[in-house]
């Protein structure tokens, strides 16, 4: 799905984009690729906000996404030594199989229940979704490429 400034006025950006700083944005172009997207001059935290949608990668995309950014955060809580809770992990596993069709509703909200009364459960969550720090919204973005270019999707590393 290609881009258009109706669709991002659609969408309801903050009020400092108007249609006319969008237009500069988009360079003349009437519409721009979710790719094209990912290079826009405006801060990482308003790609990630214009490109995690169902409208550009599907909802299973966009849950395999999502588990990507946790696995991400777990991973680098193992590294620190602190071991998450297996709860946690065990709901990262039943997300993504619900991703793919093997997992039913039931089954992820039983998991994201179990997963939720942990202590790393939140932490995970609002780490996941941080859009401060440069370097992690880099990583996400980077990762975003893969899905939007259709590439093979490498296993998370810390």
């Amino acid at each position: 799905m290609d881009i258009t400034i109706a669709l991002v006025r659609a969408w309801g950006p903050c009020a400092a984009y108007t249609d006319a700083q969008l237009a500069e944005l988009a360079a003349g172009r009437e519409s721009l690729t979710p790719l094209e997207a990912c290079d826009l001059p405006i801060p990482g935290g308003e790609v990630l906000w214009l490109l995690l949608r169902e409208e550009i990668l599907g909802a299973s995309q966009l849950r395999q996404f999502g588990c990507d950014c946790v696995t991400r955060v777990l991973l680098r809580e193992r590294a620190s030594g602190r071991e998450p809770d297996p709860r946690s992990w065990a709901a990262v596993d039943v997300s993504r199989r619900f991703a793919q069709g093997g997992a039913t509703e039931a089954e992820l909200a039983a998991a994201w229940a179990a997963a939720w009364d942990t202590r790393d459960a939140r932490a995970a969550w609002a780490a996941a979704w941080d859009t401060r720090d440069a370097a992690w919204v880099s990583w996400k973005i980077g990762r975003l490429r893969l899905y939007l270019a259709a590439s093979e999707i490498p296993e998370v590393e810390p």
